[in-house]
This record gives structure tokens, sequence and C-alpha cells, in this order.
């Protein structure tokens, strides 16, 4: 759930006394002005992702990002799964957020938290091949060949790109698989 969503849900059908008590709580909790979780929480409730309503600067979600993919490629997965974290909720409309996230969560056998990820990842860009590919996979470890088999009919469907090209190798041992699965 986004941090704007999670903002909306807190003030729906609170009266205007609740919310002006939510708030002065919140101001309470800005540690004496050194923090403004006033601004924050009205920034989310604005439409704002959480990077916005923090105010970070620009590009800090591209050098987390950067971080995050590098301590993947050299096997840091607990470091990389914590940045991909934080991603995820500074910036929850950027599907390689998600898939990084996804991708770490199976490596460290967190295979609900995998497939909820790759999910929001599928959401955010349907068209994007690499996202099917890992939720094939993951449908196929978890035993889900029907939706595996799904997942690779939709792969094959995408319009070419240089991204499907590079993974068309990938899709193809996906298919082998499901196919030697089906064969009594």
């Amino acid at each position: 759930m986004s941090a704007t969503l999670l903002a909306r849900r807190m003030v729906e059908g609170l009266s205007s006394t609740a919310q002006a008590e939510l708030e002065a709580t919140l101001a309470d909790l800005s540690d004496g002005g050194r923090s403004d979780l006033v601004g924050v929480f009205r920034a989310l409730l604005s439409g704002q992702d959480l990077s916005g309503a923090l105010g970070l600067p620009d590009g800090t979600a591209d050098l987390l990002y950067a971080q995050a993919h590098a301590r993947l490629n050299v096997g840091q997965i607990t470091d990389a799964l914590a940045l991909f974290q934080a991603l995820a909720a500074l910036s929850p409309k950027v599907k390689d957020h998600w898939l990084g996230l996804g991708i770490c969560l199976r490596l460290t056998g967190t295979l609900s938290g995998a497939r909820l990820a790759f999910a929001t990842a599928l959401e955010v860009q349907p068209d994007c091949p690499a996202v099917h590919v890992h939720l094939a996979e993951l449908a196929l470890v978890e035993g889900r060949r029907e939706d595996a088999a799904l997942l690779m009919r939709h792969f094959t469907a995408l319009p070419e790109t240089a991204l499907k090209s590079r993974l068309a190798s990938e899709a193809q041992r996906l298919i082998a698989v499901l196919s030697a699965q089906a064969k009594p």
C-alpha cells in the first residue's frame, strides 16, 4: 500500500474534529519543528508520493536505485532488499523498484512477498517482458503451472523490444519446462 493511500485511509470517515486532532498529534510528534509531519501528511493526502511529500531532492530515488542494483549484483541481498523496500515506499509508481524488491524477496525465500511485488510491478507496467518472466518463474517454483503458462503466453504476445529479445532465451527455457511438465 502506498503512503498516499495509507494517509487517505487514515482520514476516511473521520470528523473534522478528529482530523484536527490527528494533525495536532502529528505536530506534537514533529520534534519541536525539526520535522514537519503535518506537511508531509497533507502532501500525501493531496496525492504526492512519499518522495515528493518528504521534499527529497531530485535524483534521490535514482541514487538509491543505483545502490540497490549494485548491491544485488554483488550478492548483498539483505542490503539490496532494504534499499528496494525504501524505493517502493518512496516512489511506488516505478516498476523497477517493485521488480528489484520481488527479486530480492524471491532470493530470500519470501515467495508470497515476491509474488506481491512482481504483481505490483505488473500493475505499474503491464507490458514489461521482465515482469512476465519473473512472475512465470516464481509460479513454476510455487507449482502454479497454469499461471506460468498464461504468463508465458502473455510474454509471447508482447511487442518485440530490445528487452524482450534479451529475455527470449530465458522465456524459451521456461516454456520448455512447462512443455516437459505437460507430458505424461
